[in-house]
C-alpha cells in the first residue's frame, strides 16, 4: 500500500504458538524486506524496540530479516558433542570419525568428555575435523548417547 504521501508501506503480521503481532514497515525497510512479505514464510526477525520521534509508544524496529531455513547455514559456526565417558569407546570414535569424513564442511567440531560421578568435564577442540550442517548428520547423530549443541 501506499501513504497519503505516496511512500510504500506494508504490514508484517508474525505469531508464535502464543500470540500475533503486527509490525508496520515504512519506507526504506518495506523496500528492503518487501520479498519476505509472503503468507505463510518462516522467519527469523531481528531487531530493537525504540520510542521513534514524535511519539510516546514503544515500537519494534526491524535491524533484519532471514529466512528460517538459512539460519543454520548463516549463523552456526560450530557443533559441539557432549559425551560421557560411560559410552565412549572406541567403536564410537571410529563411527563418529566417520560420520565426520562423510560429511565434511565448514563447520568446527568441539567435543566435551564428562564423567558423570566425578563430575569432571574435559572441553576438546577438533583442530582438524570440519562438517556439513545437514539433516542426515543430526540424523546420524541422534544415534550416538551424546547431547549436541549448535553455535
Amino acid at each position: 500500500r501506499f501513504t497519503k504521501k505516496g511512500d510504500p508501506f506494508g504490514t508484517l503480521t508474525f505469531e508464535d504458538y502464543n500470540d500475533s503481532y503486527i509490525i508496520f514497515m515504512w519506507r526504506e525497510n518495506y523496500l528492503k524486506y518487501k520479498h519476505f512479505l509472503d503468507p505463510g514464510a518462516f522467519l527469523a526477525i531481528k531487531g530493537r524496540i525504540e520510542i521513534p520521534p514524535r511519539r510516546s509508544e514503544l515500537e519494534f524496529s526491524i535491524s533484519s530479516i532471514e529466512l528460517l531455513r538459512n539460519l543454520k547455514d548463516t549463523k552456526a559456526n560450530s557443533v559441539h558433542l557432549k559425551v560421557s565417558t560411560k559410552s565412549l569407546d572406541q567403536i564410537m570414535i571410529t563411527d563418529l570419525n566417520k560420520l565426520f569424513l562423510e560429511n565434511e564442511g565448514g563447520c568446527s567440531v568441539h567435543f566435551t568428555v564428562f564423567d558423570p560421578l566425578d563430575g569432571v568435564e574435559v572441553k576438546m577442540p577438533s583442530k582438524t575435523v570440519k562438517v556439513g550442517l545437514d539433516n542426515n548428520l543430526f540424523k546420524r547423530l541422534k544415534e550416538f548417547d551424546l547431547e549436541v549443541e549448535i553455535k
